[in-house]
């Protein structure tokens, strides 16, 4: 046993990861969790302890240090039934050095303090480099007698240890450095367009200025990469993790020793999408680009075993798969959830408000506005069930070029098929039954088809309120601010423009999904008739989430015109009657009321009075409205009140989808 302290570490991914393989590099005992079974792969191969929840982590610990993405993902850590707290002893220092809001931390701190246990703010500055050989830069806040104890091993991963403060101050200066980072790119990009515009020479100017009072750190870092006419990264960095989940794979199953495995995951932590980029100009393959670079990393021992075995489209649809279902789970589905949150919200605050239902444009009969948005609850809420389960089923390979194993049935001792499924669960994925050289299609059109039917209902629902807002329905009114501008010419308008705009992307992406149906079509055992077209799937994705996310902001803000709903209503309140006179008729022996009632009507439209006021002068119905209990003639009395279960519906469905979408609603 060491006498260092005994690390807890949470959170292995870009700059966490680096830094608990340094802390075991030198000499520290590590036990570590990441959600992400590759992480924690990869940090149990250069010998970090794996721990199945932050709880396991912390247990044992002297320290606990977390780097993790968000505030919630640090309050689930720490504050969770499994987090940090519910183990961590008396004594125990916690150090975060994610980049979050200081109450967060505060609100940690406080809990931590109740057992006895210390925090630190540690928000960093440097990259996954700087990480891994122990450069960062410490922003700490917190008690400065915590920070001695725990001095020693923050050296062993940063040079520069700056205590600014109380707890929280730390993050104040992160976040403050990030505002100014982000500003000087904003600015430079402005600066730099308005000088060529003004005709000078880009290269230039970039020259002059990086000589000047104006240049800055992201300036000289990132513009030469906008004077190359790289504005974005051209290869996705997450088809490196597939190579190294295939490297650890391929040592469990004895292809490799783990020494070797362990290399090239450390190449895929290095390698940068500039340089996969460059590379592919000369290889005009984005995977072999790829594997070259990460072979440029790695010992010549190891370099032959750099996507040994397996072809493009095993890395790319597995690729593919991860990232699709991890943007559904991260992006999509919480985008959807805060829509049928807001929708639940409307439903129920309105389930009492009588409407006058609606059908092919023209007045029908009463039901309530809390009625009107339960159907989309319940649409939108199955939707949000339909896309889950799908990226449930998006699936991985590894059964080489033309999907029969050749090439690992001569590398591994074991099933061809075992190391698949290794290499497969240790990302989360499932394999099918068979492949070709790539995966079958099908799941694919069913995640386009679950995106663009989630669209048509937010389009349904956009068109809803755009139409009530029309002037002489003036139902709702979408929120518009101040100084907003509705037209160009008419200074008066003020259009429904972010319903109508959802509905528009909405008539972007439907057709889209054709190009999934005829990406089924692949010759024989591949074509690469789906290498365009299937790349445009991501974008079917992401218009799924931002329209998810408009039109709920659209109806946080919407109005509720109460007194004209009321007054829509009334102006059919004599002809609504109409209906349950009908059925009450029938109800009593009438043989043909549909017929005596549709001619009620026509008298009725003739001569300006209600149907009621003209069935009450027909001699023949008179013995049939007599035998009407008081309930049923009040009913017709009052026709606004003739709004069936619609109350009694309205608050179900929400009560069902509360429950059915419980934990991914947010709170």
């Amino acid at each position: 046993m060491t006498s260092k302290p005994r690390i807890g570490f949470v959170g292995l991914g870009t700059m966490g990861g680096p830094m608990a393989r340094r802390l075991v590099a030198s000499g520290y005992e590590v036990a570590g969790h990441d959600p992400s079974a590759d992480r924690a792969r990869l940090a149990a191969a250069a010998g970090v302890t794996p721990a199945a929840s932050p709880a396991e982590a912390a247990k044992a610990a002297d320290v606990v240090l977390s780097s993790l993405p968000d505030p919630a993902a640090v309050r689930q850590a720490y504050l969770g039934p499994d987090g940090v707290l519910s183990t961590a002893r008396p004594g125990t220092v916690l150090v975060d050095m994610s980049t979050i809001d200081p109450d967060t931390c505060r609100e940690v701190a406080a809990a931590a303090r109740t057992g006895g246990i210390d925090c630190l703010d540690a928000p960093v500055s440097g990259g996954p480099v700087e990480a891994g050989n122990g450069k960062l830069v410490f922003l700490l806040g917190g008690d400065a007698a915590v920070l001695e104890r725990v001095r020693p091993l923050l050296l062993t991963l940063g040079t520069e240890l700056h205590h600014i403060g109380p707890l929280g101050s730390g993050l104040v200066v992160k976040i403050v450095n990030n505002m100014m980072s982000m500003a000087n790119v904003a600015v430079a990009a402005e600066a730099m367009t308005l000088g060529v515009k003004a005709g000078v020479d880009p290269q230039r100017l970039f020259d002059i200025l990086s000589t000047s009072g104006g240049r800055s750190h992201h300036f000289l870092k990132r513009f030469p990469n906008v004077l190359a006419g790289d504005f974005t990264p051209n290869f996705s960095i997450g088809l490196a993790r597939k190579d190294v989940s295939l490297a650890l794979a391929m040592a469990d199953a004895k292809v490799l020793d783990h020494d070797t495995a362990n290399a090239i995951a450390s190449a895929a932590d290095q390698i940068t999408p500039q340089e996969v980029a460059d590379e592919e100009l000369k290889t005009r393959h984005d995977v072999r680009a790829l594997v070259n670079v990460i072979r440029n990393h790695v010992p010549d021992e190891a370099k032959r075993f750099v996507h040994l075995g397996a072809t493009s489209y095993d890395i790319v649809d597995t690729a593919n798969s991860l990232r699709y279902r991890e943007c559904i789970d991260r992006v999509v589905v919480p985008a959807l959830a805060r829509l049928v949150a807001r929708c639940i919200a409307i439903a129920e605050a309105e389930a009492d408000t009588p409407q006058i239902g609606r059908t092919h444009g023209k007045h029908a009969e009463p039901i309530t506005f809390g009625f009107a948005m339960a159907q989309y609850v319940s649409r939108l809420g199955d939707r949000t069930q339909a896309l889950t389960q799908v990226a449930k089923r998006l699936p991985g390979k590894l059964s080489g070029a033309v999907g029969a194993y050749n090439a690992m049935e001569l590398l591994t001792t074991t099933s061809p098929r075992a190391l698949e499924r290794r290499f497969l669960k240790s990302l989360g994925l499932d394999p099918r039954p068979i492949s070709t050289q790539i995966v079958e299609p099908e799941p694919w059109s069913d995640l386009a088809h679950g995106c663009v039917t989630a669209l048509g209902v937010m389009a349904n629902l956009a068109d809803d309120m755009r139409q009530l807002q029309r002037t002489e329905i003036g139902e709702v009114s979408e929120s518009f601010a101040e100084e907003q501008v509705g037209s160009s010419t008419m200074p008066h308008k003020r259009n429904p423009v972010s319903f109508e705009n959802v509905k528009s992307i909405w008539k972007v992406m439907a057709p889209r999904v054709m190009t999934t149906y005829l990406d089924q079509i692949s010759e024989h055992q591949r074509d690469l008739t789906n290498s365009a077209s299937q790349r445009f799937l991501g974008e079917i994705i992401a218009a799924t989430a931002y329209a998810a996310g408009r039109l709920a902001l659209s109806l946080e803000n919407m109005r509720v015109d109460h007194d004209r709903l009321k007054a829509n209503l009334a102006m059919s309140r004599g002809a609504i009657v109409a209906e349950p006179l009908y059925i009450l008729l029938s109800k009593y022996g009438h043989a043909d009321a549909h017929e005596a009632v549709r001619k009620l009507t026509l008298e009725a439209e003739r001569g300006g009075r209600t149907v009621l006021e003209v069935a009450a002068q027909d001699s023949e119905l008179r013995g049939y409205l007599k035998k009407l209990t008081p309930a049923e003639r009040r009913v017709l009395e009052r026709p606004e009140e003739y709004r069936g279960l619609a109350a009694e519906a309205a608050r179900s469905v929400t009560a069902l989808w509360r429950e059915k979408l419980k934990g991914v609603l947010p709170e």
